[in-house]
């Protein structure tokens, strides 16, 4: 369990969390909902190290391992769907290693999660098709889908998801919506979305933030 504790933090020219409690359970399916500016992203990234709260404290967070997609789709340009899935899973369980290192670790990666499997998830997603087109031939609906692959194939407790249907249509999306239920396999989820449709879908507990 993941136990957020009457946490504070401000930019400096505006107050977002002040006496912040929440709680993530293991398994537990969780949508942030609120209007733009009230905190969403900026909990995201205090869960993940890249902001600090001011006071409070965050327990549990350190014996999860963590997938995430990001507001921003963070592909490697060049490299094809597939490619950037091996390279965001090998980076996902390795963070520190170099870009050069990944690639030879890629090799062993392939073979142990294989090509045809990621191809399988694209194909789940509607981009089999695409599985060998580099990431700047992409759509922004594309790309998104790519990064969401890349997350649910990571090993990983938790996965984080900010915003991960931008960009897609009706029909994509609800194909996206019941890739993650189907995907999750007893993992926390803890999601991003303005549509309180797509918490009901996944069976996700609403927070709202204000």
């Amino acid at each position: 369990m993941i136990q957020i504790d009457h946490i504070s933090f401000s930019y400096p020219d505006k107050t977002i969390f002040h006496d912040f409690s929440m709680e993530i359970g293991q398994g537990e399916r969780i949508c942030l909902m609120g209007p733009s500016g009230t905190g969403k992203t900026t909990l995201l990234s205090l869960l993940t190290g890249h902001l600090q709260a001011e006071s409070g404290s965050i327990t549990g967070i350190g014996t999860c391992s963590i997938s995430m997609v990001f507001q921003d789709d963070r592909l490697c340009k060049r490299a094809s769907a597939v490619q950037n899935i091996l390279f965001g899973c090998c980076r996902g369980m390795m963070p520190q290693m170099s870009f050069e290192m990944l690639q030879k670790e890629n090799d062993r990666f392939s073979q142990m999660a294989r090509r045809d499997r990621v191809i399988c998830h694209l194909d789940r997603v509607d981009l089999a098709q695409a599985a060998d087109l580099p990431a700047e031939k992409l759509s922004g609906g594309m790309k998104r889908r790519v990064c969401l692959v890349r997350a649910m194939l990571s090993e990983s407790n938790l996965v984080i998801l900010d915003e991960p249907f931008t960009g897609m249509d009706s029909a994509h999306k609800r194909q996206a919506i019941d890739y993650i239920d189907q995907s999750l396999c007893g993992r926390a989820l803890l999601m991003v979305s303005h549509e309180r449709q797509d918490a009901d879908t996944l069976g996700a507990r609403i927070v709202c933030l204000s």
